[in-house]
């Protein structure tokens, strides 16, 4: 076996912390780690499961064909073995490819989990787990997605027969961008609008069965197939159906909250949004995915930013720098891997949260639901786009080797870039937050709630604000507490100005104007406020419990909370000086302090993504984020599996096109001195 690179050795030889604690940490504990690594074994050593070292050069076609073979086999696994809840999350987190079932694991089980009666989970859910029927979610049209309300297709209640019919009346009413739907799915939960004697009573979910159990064609009225070939994430079927007056039976509609009885008698559910609940779920997941595919964006850039040289220094300029070493490369990345940090935190928090609201819908307690449903929406939108933009940032960082697939950070890129759209377009998101924040003021200003009765999440909303940040070192920009009062007091301002200001307008042009007119703000707020919460739980998370359950690893985390605190800070300078709560020898300061913290977590850089734990398979078989760092002979063994060059001339290409343009013989040349 080769020896590993030596800049990477070098890297990993003096940690400041150990490496395996924080990988235990983030785990959630010692055992969890090995659980998951002895799952990564058992997929790894099955080539039928895991083997991406010919993804990039598959046909769309053999993609799926593969993709659906690794499917069969995680089955055939699952069916042999019984996998505890916390074996199946690292089982399912341990496949790299983008599978043509995933809507149905991460979003049709959970729409049956939180929307189905006793009864019908009891039924469905079974079948679910163990792929005997394969689902998808079908709510987005041709003609609407975010605003789901105004959604065409129909669910008729048939009294005389006890069915619901549905129907696609337009042909934007065609259901669209379904996952798993194209090729895959058998049933699929699709949303509509339930008519009963002549009323519309709104949107509602309805388990309907697609294609036939014996041959996979479709049924009698539905047609249905894949949407075409797509950015990235072609392994997936997204799928469009349309229904020609589709009979279901009655108990195929969701009724876990709204009730349909036999005579049509209808009960609305305890709550306007209770059936949100699945869209919070997965929308509180991404958080946490999130951080997964960051973390392996980062995970190569920097192990690669480690092993490449470039230029050498003025004192020595035979020995070229790692392009680590380069403050502008630092400044591009270690916020991220900041973030990265942050987000494994805030999205555990949040997924935690939403298992509480699970568990209280059940008691019918809807307490939670609004603040939580405005968090989700806000964070999904803030997180999903960062994301992204960090990973094109990544690749960039990498220079021209990172626009080759090979190494991983182009499929990272597309396979990711569908979470910005996926389950609510981004900015239309930020205003489902920004009108719960709007109510919450208002709340606040008419008396109708103490600030004791706030979520936690929203209590700062009620605090006197202050008129100047109290730092005047750079020792205050290192205190949690100033730190999260500096992003409290920018959302508090910037919510209370747009309440202010939509009021206003509503007042003298009416409501609708003024929220059209002040979007830009609006979503200013929801960023605000979900920055301030992302800062906050990752600030908590390491001032409480890593410090006292790890002390080692509170200093390299704690100059990673920093750093995402003050480089928000600096970066979005102006909404802190508008109104001189800020000063700009403050904004001096920050920069000062920021620039440290690169200095400081630069030698922690490597050892802190090989804490994420990534086998080379995790990422994909990156030929630039190999753990042993052999960067250029894994590029060069790249380039030889390509197809092109299994010949030397490329027929019938050559023959027919190139060959005729070419000169048979070179005329000589000589040249006169």
């Amino acid at each position: 076996m080769a020896a590993p690179n030596p800049d990477l050795q070098q890297e990993r030889s003096s940690p400041s912390f150990t490496v395996e604690d924080l990988t235990n940490l983030l785990d959630g504990s010692q055992t969890n780690t090995q659980l998951r690594r002895n799952i990564r074994t058992l997929i790894q050593e099955n080539p039928n499961i895991q083997d991406s070292s010919n993804r990039i050069f598959l046909s769309r076609n053999q993609l799926y064909e593969k993709s659906l073979s690794i499917v069969k086999n995680i089955q055939d696994v699952r069916n042999t073995r019984k996998f505890s809840d916390v074996e199946e999350l690292f089982f399912k987190n341990s496949i790299t490819e983008y599978l043509p079932t995933m809507l149905h694991d991460d979003v049709f089980i959970p729409c049956i989990e939180g929307q189905a009666s006793q009864e019908q989970r009891d039924y469905w859910l079974p079948l679910a787990r163990q792929k005997k029927i394969i689902g998808s979610y079908a709510q987005t049209e041709l003609g609407h997605g975010s605003n789901v309300q105004k959604l065409e297709t129909t669910a008729t209640f048939i009294n005389e027969t006890d069915e619901i019919e549905l129907h696609s009346p337009t042909i934007s009413s065609t259901k669209w961008w379904s996952g798993c739907l194209g090729k895959t799915a058998t049933h699929t939960v699709a949303f509509a609008r339930l008519i009963v004697k002549g009323k519309d009573l709104g949107i509602h979910g309805f388990i309907v069965q697609l294609r036939s159990m014996e041959n996979h064609d479709p049924l009698s009225g539905i047609t249905l197939g894949d949407i075409g070939p797509k950015w990235g994430t072609n392994s997936m079927d997204n799928g469009f159906v349309r229904f020609d007056r589709v009979r279901i039976p009655r108990h195929n509609m969701l009724m876990g909250f709204a009730k349909l009885s036999r005579d049509g008698t209808y009960t609305k559910p305890g709550h306007a949004k209770v059936g949100y609940i699945t869209m919070m779920h997965v929308r509180a997941f991404l958080v946490l995915q999130s951080a997964v595919w960051l973390g392996k964006a980062l995970t190569i850039t920097i192990r690669y930013s480690c092993v490449r040289r470039q230029f050498g220094t003025p004192d020595n300029l035979d020995q070229e720098r790692q392009i680590l070493d380069y403050r502008t490369q630092q400044y591009r990345l270690f916020p991220a891997l900041a973030m990265s940090y942050a987000l494994r935190f805030t999205g555990e928090y949040i997924l935690g949260l939403i298992t509480e609201i699970k568990q209280q819908l059940l008691r019918q307690d809807f307490s939670l639901m609004a603040e939580v449903h405005a968090t989700t929406a806000g964070l999904k939108s803030l997180v999903t786009s960062y994301t992204a933009d960090s990973i094109e940032e990544c690749r960039r960082c990498c220079g021209g080797h990172g626009y080759q697939r090979a190494s991983g950070l182009p499929d990272l890129f597309v396979d990711y870039l569908p979470s910005q759209t996926a389950e609510g377009d981004n900015y239309l998101l930020t205003q489902q937050t920004t009108r719960y924040l709007l109510k919450t003021i208002q709340e606040i200003a008419t008396g109708t709630k103490k600030p004791s009765e706030l979520p936690k999440n929203v209590q700062y909303l009620a605090a006197t604000p202050q008129e100047r940040w109290a730092v005047s070192s750079l020792e205050d920009l290192l205190n949690p507490a100033l730190q999260r009062a500096a992003f409290e007091h920018r959302a508090r301002r910037v919510i209370t100005e747009t309440a202010q200001t939509v009021a206003a307008a509503a007042s003298e042009r009416g409501f609708a104007s003024a929220w059209n007119e002040s979007l830009v703000e609006i979503a200013q707020c929801s960023r605000a406020h979900c920055l301030l919460t992302i800062v906050s739980i990752f600030s908590e998370g390491v001032s409480d419990r890593v410090r006292t359950q790890s002390p080692a690893l509170y200093r390299p985390l704690k100059n990673l909370s920093d750093l995402l605190a003050l480089y928000w800070i600096e970066k979005e300078a102006g909404d802190y000086l508008i109104d001189g709560f800020v000063t700009g020898e403050q904004i001096q300061l920050i920069r000062t302090q920021v620039r440290k913290l690169l200095v400081d977590i630069r030698p922690d850089a490597v050892n802190l993504v090989d804490a994420f734990d990534f086998s080379d398979e995790d990422l994909r078989q990156s030929v630039l984020g190999r753990k042993d760092g052999r960067v250029y002979e894994a590029l060069l063994e790249s380039a030889m599996k390509e197809p092109l060059n299994k010949t030397e001339a490329v027929e019938p290409a050559y023959s027919s096109y190139l060959r005729p343009l070419l000169a048979r013989s070179l005329p000589s040349f000589s040249a006169k001195l």
